[in-house]
């Protein structure tokens, strides 16, 4: 095991940059994603660590080694892709054995090594089967058991569920999760999807366009995003994001919309050393939305349902708040429907403000 650093690591094709200066560190033993769209450079980051890649500038340690110079098998590192690869002809037991026989282990070795890993990985009682006579979940267990079979100091995973189902993805999160804990090595998850990286990590950092956005824990970044981008991109259902201006009117400070006005006075010391201007982005998750049918008191936004969506348990209610369509979850028996007039409530101590301008959080 071991932790992998990353200073001041740039890379750039062409005129692109497409990892900008980043600083990371990830600590021994730790579950690490990097998560983002497409093309924020997170697989251009994992390639650089893998040796896959040579950095324009910046260092790259494992442990305590800068591992610049060095190729892949030089690094000690094992890494599983997202079109995983089966040797055809071979058993599930010869999969497995394949990187150990390459490396010269003595045979009673790698046959303890392959009975533990596929033990591990719940495959143990198929490793006579022809592999590629298999599912694509026992698969993709095949293809991790030889990335884990080595004992490497350092796992690599870039996408690796993105071409399972939707049911056997979520097995497969709950599965690689309990071996990454079970062998405690150091793993660095390449992913678009934030429910894994959400479900998964110990810690999480957001890329975009090359730039580290935020480096927290799925709880912090949730709860606490530090710009714009990340309050929008972590979080399912998403974010509801308002444009907004804010005043101070007798003495109190108010965030206006088109139609209406909510009170943050609460928030004004902070908002006055924050803010740049006083056109801001309001966030609130639709989780703290409160639906009402009849107006009651100060602090409630009117709507009009647009869509109403069945999601198990709970309905997820679009209501249309002048230009803007808010998000709000509901139990599932909520009586409401399309074109009907609500009331929104807002949880203020949950609410977030970004200044316009620099899209950095103030709230």
């Amino acid at each position: 095991m071991a932790r992998v650093l990353l200073e001041n690591l740039t890379k750039r094709f062409g005129k692109l940059e497409a990892v900008k200066g980043l600083d990371l560190e990830i600590k021994d033993g730790e579950f690490v994603c990097l998560l983002g769209p497409s093309g924020c450079g997170k697989t251009t980051t994992l390639r650089m660590i893998a040796g896959l890649e040579k950095q324009d500038e910046g260092n790259v340690y494992i442990g305590d080694k800068v591992v610049n110079g060095l190729p892949p098998p030089e690094r000690d590192i094992a890494m599983v892709f997202q079109f995983y690869a089966i040797y055809p002809g071979m058993t599930v037991f010869d999969n497995l054995a394949f990187p150990l026989k390459q490396r010269r282990v003595p045979k009673p070795e790698i046959v303890k090594k392959v009975k533990e890993t596929a033990r591990m990985l719940r495959i143990d009682n198929i490793l006579n089967k022809d592999a590629m006579s298999l599912t694509a979940g026992e698969k993709q267990r095949i293809a991790l058991g030889r990335a884990f079979v080595r004992n490497p100091q350092v796992f690599l995973l870039d996408e690796p569920l993105t071409n399972l189902d939707a049911g056997l993805r979520a097995i497969m999160r709950v599965e690689l999760k309990r071996l990454q804990k079970e062998i405690g090595q150091t793993t660095i998850y390449v992913t678009h999807d934030q429910l894994e990286g959400m479900t998964m990590a110990d810690r999480i950092a957001v890329m975009k366009d090359g730039v580290l956005q935020q480096y927290d824990t799925p709880d912090i970044l949730f709860n606490k995003p530090n710009n714009l981008f990340v309050a929008g991109f972590v979080g399912s259902p998403t974010m509801n994001l308002l444009g907004c201006t804010y005043v101070e009117e007798r003495g109190r400070g108010k965030v206006i919309f088109d139609s209406c006005s909510l009170d943050v006075d609460k928030y004004r010391d902070v908002i006055s050393k924050g803010k740049t201007g006083n056109e801001m982005i309001l966030g609130i998750r639709p989780t703290d939305v409160i639906i009402l049918k009849e107006k009651g008191k100060d602090n409630l936004i009117e709507g009009k349902v647009d869509v109403v969506e069945l999601i198990g348990d709970e309905i997820i209610v679009d209501a249309g708040v002048g230009e803007d369509i808010v998000r709000a979850v509901a139990p599932r028996r909520f009586p409401v429907k399309v074109d009907e007039k609500v009331w929104l409530r807002f949880d203020m101590d949950r609410v977030h403000l970004f200044d316009k301008q620099t899209e950095r959080a103030i709230v």
